[in-house]
């Protein structure tokens, strides 16, 4: 079954659910990653009719709404819906960028993929990720480091990490 419709996702997911009492899914990047879950909400919420919050709000409201609004581009976003009780679909805003290569390892961003890959924290069932926008931006203009150098020492970081994760 082709699974770009929104149909045959509902269906996926209803057929997982029937069996697991959670669904998640993170995406976890920069800009190019929250095009990519509001691509996703869009092409689904004629289904699933999803209640969205922010990470600076306790409302929660419906995708109409929340894209109808000033949103921050810059903060997480969850989201919830009444129809599948167990699916959650989340937005991190992550960039993947430190002033210094030697603090990779400090971001927080690297540190939650550190604890799915220990067995720390439970990982998401599907994940999204994504890193080079906003850090290629930031390593170029701000940092002035290679920015080559940059996207490999952070591939050797992240790779064995998401091996891990699964």
């Amino acid at each position: 079954m082709p699974y770009h419709t929104s149909s045959s996702i509902s269906a996926c997911f209803t057929h997982k659910l029937a069996t697991h009492p959670s669904f998640s899914i993170v995406f976890m990047g920069d800009s190019k990653l929250r095009i990519l879950f509001y691509s996703f909400l869009q092409r689904t919420d004629n289904v699933f009719h999803y209640n969205l919050k922010t990470e600076h709000s306790n409302d929660t409201e419906t995708l109409a709404q929340h894209l109808n609004r000033y949103v921050s581009l810059h903060e997480d976003i969850d989201a919830t819906t009444e129809v599948l009780p167990g699916l959650q679909v989340t937005f991190w805003f992550r960039i993947f960028a430190e002033v210094t290569m030697s603090d990779m390892e400090l971001l927080r961003e690297v540190q939650q993929l550190r604890r799915w890959a220990t067995g720390l924290d439970k990982p998401p069932d599907l994940l999204v990720l994504g890193y080079t926008a906003w850090m290629m931006k930031l390593v170029t203009v701000y940092h002035q480091y290679n920015v080559l150098s940059y996207l490999i020492e952070m591939h050797e970081l992240v790779v064995p990490l998401l091996e891990q994760v699964g």
